[in-house]
């Protein structure tokens, strides 16, 4: 017990390197209800994952901040797999309130949720709007592009190897020092438009 307890001690004092997205989740969020859309989908990664707790909830305390109620966001589990996406999108549309826009927390669900709207014969985004989370440099080439949150990849390497350093330099500062969250950001395209009567 006591190795055990060190050992989580020694990582406890590691720093930690992620990326923040609660900016670009409000601006999502801000996007959707500023476009008048009031019942919105949730696809979330595992949510006995800590990305799968902390992505919905964010998104759901946006948008309960911008006015929508807490009772019209459905929230579906996916499983990080595109199938998952694709299999949640057809549960949020059997719901007798549809959602009118679709939050995928991940972009292979995202890219499922689309696959399915299509295959239900939605417009995207005439009929439903569609916002992903780890924007890929393919998704301009959608039709139509996606808008997507984007991770800051290059800072997140930069900010990893700079903790790394840390880690192994004796002669460096307090390991807090090397923790990091650097924001992501909110790339806007053509997946989200108005919600028509």
């Amino acid at each position: 017990m006591a190795g055990r307890s060190a050992a989580a001690r020694h990582l406890a004092s590691c720093p930690v390197v992620r990326s923040g997205a609660s900016s670009a989740v409000a601006e999502a969020a801000e996007l959707l209800t500023g476009l008048g859309h009031r019942r919105i989908g949730i696809i979330a990664p595992p949510m006995t994952t800590r990305v799968g707790v902390e992505r919905t909830e964010l998104m759901i305390r946006s948008l309960t901040e911008r006015g929508v109620s807490a009772a019209d966001i459905s929230v579906v589990e996916g499983d990080f797999r595109q199938d998952s996406g694709e299999r949640a999108v057809g549960q949020l549309l059997s719901l007798a309130l549809k959602p009118t826009a679709v939050f995928g927390a991940d972009g292979l669900m995202t890219i499922g949720a689309m696959k399915g709207l299509r295959s239900a014969g939605l417009r995207i985004p005439a009929d439903i709007s569609v916002i992903g989370f780890d924007d890929a440099p393919w998704f301009d080439l959608f039709d139509p592009p996606l808008t997507a949150v984007a991770q800051p990849v290059a800072e997140l390497a930069t900010a990893a190897v700079r903790a790394m350093v840390h880690l192994v330099d004796d002669s460096s500062p307090a390991l807090a020092a090397a923790a990091a969250t650097p924001p992501c950001r909110l790339v806007r395209r053509a997946s989200c438009g108005p919600v028509f009567p």
